[in-house]
């Protein structure tokens, strides 16, 4: 009972009779195939496989760690900038007789937490600069392209988390000292 009920909504749909014309449509390069005893020639189009997407997925992801890996040396570039501002800040309220220690030590915990993601950048940078599984941007080997796209990533990861938290934390520890000072 299946059968038939498939069969009717295959005919209403059509697809019995695309499957007879596309059948006919072979047939003549069938029986000339049988004349001349050559294989018959049928033009075939190669399908998307997986592993062409996700070589294309690995290759933009590293192209994308590769844009954020020169953010990121920007980010650091510019904390010598905020360490100057934050030193310029410090002597002209220590000049003015304020107590500064509070802002030195804050100071001193930003430089901290920068080298850490200092460090955490140049690994991300050795990782990326290695391309492992990489070619030119280009997938030459699916394992070890992964593993560089995920330890890269990892690696930023944790420079933007030490980045964030050295600015949150500078900055709110400039603000505290602001308000018990003014």
């Amino acid at each position: 009972m299946i059968i038939p009920s498939l069969l009717k909504k295959m005919a209403a749909s059509g697809l019995i009779a695309t499957a007879l014309i596309g059948g006919a449509a072979l047939a003549p390069s069938l029986i000339a195939s049988a004349e001349t005893n050559n294989p018959p020639v049928v033009a075939t189009v190669a399908p998307t496989t997986k592993t062409a997407t996700a070589n294309q997925r690995l290759e933009k992801l590293f192209a994308l760690e590769l844009k954020v890996q020169a953010r990121q040396t920007k980010r650091i570039e510019n904390t010598g900038t905020i360490i100057s501002r934050t030193l310029t800040f410090i002597d002209k309220q220590q000049s003015s007789g304020k107590d500064v220690s509070g802002l030195k030590a804050a100071l001193e915990g930003y430089r901290d937490q920068v080298g850490q993601a200092r460090t955490a950048h140049e690994a991300a940078a050795d990782i990326l600069q290695a391309h492992a599984g990489f070619t030119d941007g280009q997938v030459t080997d699916a394992a070890s392209a992964r593993t560089t796209v995920r330890n890269a990533a990892t690696r930023q990861d944790v420079v933007a988390t030490w980045l964030n938290k050295a600015g949150v934390d500078l900055k709110d520890l400039i603000r505290i000292w602001r308000d018990n000072h003014r």
